[in-house]
């Protein structure tokens, strides 16, 4: 170990085990990139292949729910509906297929994009073919930390007009996060501003420390300490 002029051993020691500590946090993903070379990845358009439906779920388990919100239905074979996918992580499998999930900031349903996330089977949406080029989504995002004293919401979308279910009001993909908690933001979008201030800023999150069930939701980013998006981070595709 070097000891630089006018540096004890001591404090040499103090730097070392600092530099080492912050070292450690950064590989265990606990600190909030805050540049990076390029763009992290917002997603693109898959269409459904013509075999299977394709359910939206909260987490990348068929046996999680499907997303709450009023009138959803299975995205339909053949081509016309789809979802926009950001990233891909390993779930649940199902029938013998392998466990690959895409993480959706939206969907088409027929003729009309809705802003809803959730997950979908790769292995029925596109045979897992994006898989061969997405991001994975432990690599694609960051950690954001809850800002007291806000609860954080897991929502199942970002405008309320679509979230809006009957038992609601705002349909929501998992129970609210504590303050000091952290999420995994993945691409932001604006939509609308629940206060305080008139931030429209809305992150999607496709994992949480407090529960770590990888639930995907729209969480908004004011309680993260963010009014605008971070320089790294993409639009989602929607």
């Amino acid at each position: 170990m070097r000891v630089y002029e006018g540096e004890s051993v001591r404090t040499s020691i103090r730097h070392l085990i600092q530099a080492l500590f912050a070292a450690v946090i950064v590989a265990a993903g606990l600190l909030i990139p805050t540049g990076v070379a390029s763009a992290n990845s917002g997603g693109t358009f898959v269409a459904t292949g013509n075999t299977w439906g394709v359910g939206l779920y909260v987490r990348p388990d068929v046996n999680a729910p499907k997303n709450p919100t009023k009138g959803y239905v299975d995205l339909r074979p053949g081509g016309h509906d789809g979802a926009y996918v950001v990233c891909k992580t390993t779930g649940v499998g199902f029938g013998g297929a392998s466990a690959t999930w895409y993480q959706a900031s939206s969907i088409r349903v027929g003729v009309g994009d809705v802003v809803l996330t959730g997950w979908v089977f790769a292995p029925f949406l596109d045979g897992s073919q994006a898989a061969n080029w997405l991001p994975t989504c432990e690599s694609n995002g960051g950690w954001f930390q809850i800002q007291s004293p806000h609860h954080l919401g897991q929502y199942s979308c970002a405008v309320w007009n679509v979230c809006i279910i009957p038992s609601g009001p705002y349909a929501k993909n998992g129970p609210d996060l504590n303050p000091g908690q952290f999420v995994y933001g993945q691409c932001y979008v604006w939509g609308n501003n629940i206060g305080p201030g008139t931030s429209t800023l809305w992150f999607l999150s496709s994992n949480n420390d407090q529960y770590g069930d990888q639930t995907g939701a729209y969480v908004y980013a004011p309680f993260l300490g963010y009014t605008s998006p971070p320089s790294w981070m993409s639009q989602c595709a929607v």
